[in-house]
């Protein structure tokens, strides 16, 4: 990753992959989708940010490129 200092919302990261705010929780739980930042006191209360670098390295990862017919 590089050193880019921007974090996204999660409902900034729910509007860019076209998810639902409860999807990505889902994700969160299961140990699935982007790394992720718990920022603040454990529990319900904690504030979630996604560091924009490891949003775009998860995209990369994910990319399926089709074969040729």
């Amino acid at each position: 990753m590089s050193e880019n200092n921007d974090y996204l919302t999660v409902d900034a990261v729910s509007d860019l992959l076209h998810v639902s705010s409860a999807t990505l929780r889902r994700w969160r739980k299961i140990g699935r989708g982007p790394a992720f930042i718990k920022m603040g006191p454990s529990g319900s209360a904690a504030t979630i940010v996604y560091p924009r670098d490891a949003l775009d390295e998860w995209l990369r990862a994910n990319t399926v490129i089709p074969k040729n017919h």
